[in-house]
């Protein structure tokens, strides 16, 4: 690419612009869109909405240009640079995008309280009730209680109005406004009954429930999730399941177990029936009924194991049961017994993510060799150092200091000896954010140079480009400087 937004010298002496500058030279295609996408964030984080909108301009894919307009146009809006943020949104052809870019920029001014802009933003719109429903949203917590019922009061579609309702009762369980957000809340049951689709409907009484059961309320809880078993039996869809398993732990955390159990029986997919019996397991030990948290949890993974293939629906959600019921068991305090299940997890990725977090709890408790253990379990080299680094964040926050220096001093020697420099920089990245969030200053800025000094042996420009934003947003986030040396890197980098 010949012209370049970031200049040359600015390219050589900040992390970012040399990120940028890869990024515009990247030919067109799918790498230059992704590369691109990695660094608009961070300019639109520190205002420099010209430059992000210049680079996301010459993002050949539409989709990815269109979803980064809309984010620039959104800062705009916050930063009153409402004109531009308009002219960006007009450049996008797709409906779909165009409407969702004046959504952000009404969403923006909704939450500035300038509710007349907002407002003639919602104007211009095809499907306006969203921006309505975030004007409502704020008017409330600005106390303008009246206001924001009249707002409610111009939405036309009820999911929208039921929305709204939801986060103002919020907004009233968290300052310990009960009764007022029972009402609201009662509110939303009215609307949600107008939702035509079934489905939506459903999901919105679920989320009711949830809420009425945060005011303390149960009983009332309890009345709207029976409205939403009812309709839930009587669907036809693929969702039914899902959607009853949701209800059936709502019911259950009102207090009625019976009434749980019964729409339990209602379904048939085992992974949702697992999914129900670990609410159960979890509702168990909340009681201090811990055998009966540990049979159901058994129960839970007997029933997934119990499911062939030709059964299953989806695998994904069969792997995230399953990974939830191991990490449960290690919550329980049954981490060798949590690593046994994770090992039987047949998909890598969720295997790694359940034995990580199984891991991580066990040096949270103290058990460290069973957390070694577990992390051994894992395949990938760079995930099994990531972990180890998390476990010994883990260990800090527990406030065993002595072992979380062990345990991070052991990965910085691991990760030293991994022979692919793109697996060294990105696990020396994460492990200098865990001595800075643990208070080691000095190793946080070693392991950073470490980190630069992997990432200068990469030749990737598509990698380049992730590593160098990286290290530009863990400089910022703990106030690092640009030294002379980093400097010569960057030349070397740019230059390349």
């Amino acid at each position: 690419m010949s012209q370049h937004f970031i200049s040359r010298a600015d390219a050589e002496s900040n992390f970012l612009d040399a990120a940028a500058y890869l990024a515009e030279s990247i030919p067109a295609g799918e790498s230059h869109g992704s590369a691109i996408a990695t660094v608009v964030p961070q300019y639109l984080e520190k205002g420099k909405v010209d430059l992000a909108a210049e680079l996301a301009n010459t993002v050949d894919d539409p989709f990815t240009r269109d979803r980064l307009l809309i984010a620039v146009a959104g800062k705009c809006a916050e930063i009153d640079d409402d004109e531009y943020g308009l002219q960006l949104v007009e450049t996008i052809e797709d409906p779909g995008f165009k409407a969702q870019g004046y959504e952000r920029i009404g969403f923006a001014k909704a939450d500035k309280g300038e509710f007349e802009k907002a407002g003639d933003i919602a104007a211009m719109m095809m499907h306006p009730d969203s921006v309505l429903a975030r004007i409502a949203v704020k008017k409330a917590a600005d106390g303008d209680v009246n206001g924001a019922m009249e707002t409610i009061g111009e939405i036309e579609f009820p999911r929208d109005a039921v929305t709204a309702l939801n986060t103002i009762a919020v907004a009233s369980i968290k300052t310990e406004t009960n009764e007022r957000a029972i009402e609201l809340l009662l509110a939303a049951e009215s609307k949600a009954a107008e939702i035509e689709h079934d489905e939506e409907r459903i999901r919105s009484y679920a989320e009711i429930g949830n809420l009425l059961i945060d005011t303390g309320d149960k009983g009332k809880a309890f009345q709207v999730y029976e409205n939403a078993r009812s309709d839930a039996e009587e669907l036809g869809s693929t969702h039914r399941d899902n959607l009853l398993a949701q209800v059936a732990i709502g019911i259950l955390h009102t207090g009625s177990v019976d009434h749980a159990d019964r729409t339990l029986d209602s379904i048939s997919d085992k992974t949702q029936i697992a999914s129900v019996v670990l609410a159960f397991a979890r509702d168990h030990w909340q009681k201090d009924e811990k055998d009966e948290a540990y049979e159901a949890l058994e129960e839970a993974y007997a029933v997934l194991l119990s499911q062939h293939e030709n059964e299953t629906r989806e695998s994904r959600a069969k792997f995230v049961v399953m990974t939830a019921v191991a990490v449960q068991f290690a919550g329980f305090e049954k981490c060798e017994r949590a690593v046994e299940i994770a090992d039987t997890i047949p998909d890598e990725t969720h295997k790694t993510n359940a034995l990580s977090q199984i891991a991580q709890l066990a040096a949270s408790q103290g058990l460290y060799q069973i957390a070694e253990h577990a992390a051994g379990e894992i395949d990938s080299e760079l995930d099994r150092m990531i972990t180890t680094v998390l476990m010994g964040r883990a260990a800090s926050n527990s406030g065993d200091t002595e072992k979380s220096a062990e345990l991070l001093s052991g990965a910085s020697d691991a990760i030293a000896k991994l022979s692919e420099p793109t697996m060294r920089h990105s696990a020396f990245i994460e492990l200098s954010r865990a001595y800075f969030e643990t208070g080691d200053q000095n190793n946080g800025i070693l392991t950073f140079e470490k980190a630069l000094g992997a990432l200068m042996e990469v030749r990737n420009s598509t990698f380049q480009v992730s590593g160098l934003s990286d290290v530009s947003k863990l400089s910022g986030e703990f106030g690092l400087e640009m030294t002379d040396a980093h400097r010569e890197m960057l030349k070397s980098v740019v230059g390349y």
